[in-house]
């Protein structure tokens, strides 16, 4: 009975009741999804940041490599003339600048793709891990970015190694005991 009565209270209270109004939100309309946001657009500019920022990088290495390479040969003119003068083929003289033109640009190629697939990713990772709880980074290696970038090494470096080469020794046996004659530098203030 007094059960019964409890159950009558209940159901008059369940009766009583108005029909509830419900919400649904994604997590960016959330009061206080703030962080969502931030953490959105700072993942837009890490992504433009990653499209970019590599091939300027790149750039900026095969214009160092391809001026090096130039000088390299300038300044090896004597040795190169000497070389020649003792009997060696033009074919030994040019082997020797492309051969250092590959090794150096495959130790920089292997070194950058290294530091750009294992280093790089962790540092960026590391910087964004303190303000946000983000999920286990997951390193991956891309095949074709660092193929072109071998190939892309062997063009700054090695075919200019031996354009150069090719136009300083193999023309004139003479010429190329000479000091390559420099301009004089203006100053103007």
């Amino acid at each position: 009975m007094e059960n019964e009565a409890k159950l009558r209270t209940a159901q008059t209270t369940l009766d009583n009741l108005s029909q509830p109004n419900y919400s649904v939100m994604t997590r960016r309309e959330t009061p206080g999804s703030e962080g969502y946001k931030v953490y959105a657009n700072i993942s837009q500019i890490v992504d433009a940041l990653a499209s970019v920022f590599p091939i300027f990088l790149f750039f900026v290495a095969a214009l160092v490599t391809f001026t090096t390479m130039g000088r390299f040969v300038d300044e090896e003119r004597t040795n190169s003339g000497t070389l020649k003068a003792l009997g060696y083929r033009d074919q030994d003289i040019l082997k020797k600048f492309t051969v250092y033109g590959l090794t150096s640009s495959l130790a920089g190629a292997i070194l950058g793709i290294l530091l750009g697939h294992l280093v790089l990713p962790l540092v960026v990772y590391n910087a964004y891990n303190a303000d946000f709880d983000v999920p286990p980074i997951e390193l991956r290696f891309h095949w074709k970015i660092s193929v072109l970038a071998l190939i892309l090494a062997f063009i700054s470096a090695v075919i200019p190694a031996f354009i150069a080469a090719k136009k300083n020794y193999v023309s004139n046996q003479l010429r190329s005991f000479y000091q390559k004659h420099q301009l004089p530098v203006r100053k103007s203030f």
